[in-house]
Parts: structure tokens; sequence; C-alpha cells
């Protein structure tokens, strides 16, 4: 088998060859899941995402190759709409994972058009604020670390409650939900509320903009958020049933290969599927300086690619140090982040 492609020339001529098989402009956003080095759509894309649009001018379809765990909703919602604004249709094609915020994205769009492995997922957000109960375990790296709170396990409680616990009559549950609020601070619990409700009204108002059909935007947005697990995968199959092969289509035979290709890409550049190790970058050194790509945004401008990369540059040292319960000293490796953020790819360009 021949290894996967990973240049930008690679890349261009992949986005090129959609483009022309689908008679549209490509946006391509890569939020990388490389374990240790994980990204989320966050709202610093969308300037970028505004510079590359402007380049495409008003575009009949614009396709936004679309990869990504999650991440800020509201993030999502703000970047549907300013695709809209330079589209008359706008297509979301997953090669493979696009889940939780990546699924919101893709309410948001005229067609999404789905590989064979491809994913989504449950639209449920897990609310971070700083009333959320501390992490189990040490500090890391002097930090002091909250769990975030998912709006379906603090459902799941109080169903479990409910159905397995038989709890019925207001006395026993309000003493329930006392004793979770001291566990829980009572704000964090009222911003899972509000993200809930939130969620559930960003789906509809996405799924309106192309919908006429307002009781079908309200199913399909109660189905996405009520999911048992987040961690629940959404087949392609699974997604033309239930959110209707109207808007969920499959990766014509024609275009999957150059799709997949472009995934291939994407996975060998920003190493996705190798597990980030301190360790290993190090080696027999005693420090390194290493600079690691992370996540990317695409788009094809004249003969060449406009890119933006997330990249984090580190400092790795090999430090001994004696664990508390010890007596001997342990090898360890100390990092320590330079730098951090969106950049133009190659730096000296753009």
């Amino acid at each position: 088998m021949d290894e996967p492609m990973s240049s930008d020339a690679d890349r261009f001529r992949l986005i090129s060859e959609i483009e022309s098989i689908r008679d549209a402009r490509v946006l391509s956003l890569v939020l990388g899941d490389r374990r240790g080095h994980e990204t989320k759509i966050a709202g610093d894309v969308l300037p970028l995402a505004y510079e590359h649009l402007r380049g495409f001018g008003h575009a009949r379809e614009i396709a936004l190759f679309l990869y990504t765990t999650g991440g800020d909703t509201l993030a999502g919602w703000g970047l549907v709409n300013l695709l809209r604004e330079y589209c008359d249709k706008l297509a979301v094609i997953a090669p493979f994972r696009c889940l939780s915020t990546g699924t919101l994205i893709a309410l948001g769009a005229d067609e999404i058009v789905l590989a064979a492995g491809a994913q989504l997922g449950p639209i449920d957000p897990s609310v971070s604020s700083p009333y959320n109960p501390l992490a189990p375990g040490p500090p890391q790296g002097g930090r002091v670390s909250l769990l975030p709170v998912s709006v379906e396990d603090l459902v799941g409680f109080v169903h479990f409650v409910k159905d397995e616990g038989g709890v019925e009559s207001e006395e026993p549950m309000a003493r329930i939900l006392a004793s979770l609020a001291e566990k829980v601070h009572p704000l964090a619990l009222g911003a899972v509320h509000r993200a809930r409700e939130q969620v559930n009204e960003l789906a509809k108002k996405l799924l309106r903009s192309h919908m006429e059909d307002d009781a079908r935007a309200e199913e399909i947005a109660k189905w996405l958020g009520s999911l048992p697990s987040h961690n629940y995968i959404i087949s392609r199959k699974e997604a033309q049933t239930v959110l209707g092969d109207d808007l969920v289509t499959p990766v014509p035979q024609e275009l999957e290969p150059h799709v997949w290709s472009l995934y291939r890409a994407y996975d060998v550049w920003l190493e996705m599927t190798h597990p980030y190790s301190g360790e290993a970058e190090v080696g027999d050194q005693e420090s390194v300086t290493r600079t690691f790509p992370r996540a990317a945004l695409e788009s094809r401008e004249d003969d060449g690619l406009k890119t933006h990369v997330f990249r984090t540059t580190k400092e790795l040292r090999r430090v001994h140090m004696t664990p508390p319960g010890l007596a001997a000293p342990v090898a360890a490796i100390q990092e320590r982040t330079i730098a951090e953020g969106w950049t133009a790819w190659p730096e000296e360009s753009h």
C-alpha cells in the first residue's frame, strides 16, 4: 500500500480536485486529536476563516471539509453564520470524526456529505466554569484542575434517582438534589442547565436556516441532545435514517478517494494517530525544543494554499526528582510551553 501523502503540494492537489468534482470552494478545517495534543473548535478560528472567505468572494457552494471531536458551541454557531454569508449553498464533508460541536456545525449545512466511516455524535455539551468540582489527584504543573460537568451525566443522575431508585415524592428528591449541590456548586449546576437549553436552541436555529419543517427540526435537535452517552457514535446509516437522506448523503464514489486521501494527509502531518510522548521527543538528549502542528485551516489560493496552523512550541528537559514517599530520585520530563497559537504557514508567507 502506498504511503499517505502529506506535503503542501499534495494537499493543494487534493483540495483542487475536490473543488473540481464538487463544483464548490473548499475550506478545510482539521482540529487534530493526537493524544496529549488534542485541539478543539474555539472562537480564535473565526477571524482566520474570515480571511479565507474574503478570498473566495461569493460562491455558489462552499464545502467545509471538517474533522473535529468538538469544542465551543458558540464558536461553531458563529462559523456556520460566517460561512453562509459567502455562499448560496453550504455543505459539510466529514471524512471521519465530526463530533459534538462538529455535528452542530453540520446541522447548519444544506447537505451533510459523509464518508462510509464518518461519525457524528450527540450535541450535549460539557460545561467548564470556576465553580466546577476539583479533579482528583495532585495539581498538574502547579495548576488546580477542574472537572467538566456533563449535561447528560447530570440528567442521567436525576433519571437514575427517579427510575431506578423509585424516588417520586418531592421531599426525598429535594434532599437528594441538596446532596448533589454539596458536591457540585449550584452555579455550576445552573450553567449546565443553561448550556443544555442553549445548544438545543442553536441546533433548531441551524436546522431551520435550511429546513422549512419546524416539527422535524425540533425532533432532530431533541434526539441529538438526548442520546444516552456523549461518546455515542452516529453512523452514516443512522444519520440518514434520523436526519433524513435529503440532508445526509454519502460521499460519491468519484469523490471518495480524494476525501480519504486528504484526511490521511492531515493525519500524517498532524501525527493524529501517534500519541504524544515527551520521553520519545527527548530521546537520549538532555533537552530539546520542538514545535508541534496541532490543527490546520486551509483553502486554495491561486496556484497554492492559504494555510493557518495551530502550533505549540515546547522546551523539554530531562530532570531527576524524588516524588513523595520514595527514597531515590526518578527520571522525568519537564515541559515548558514557549509559544502557542495560530500562525500562517509557512511563517514567512502571507
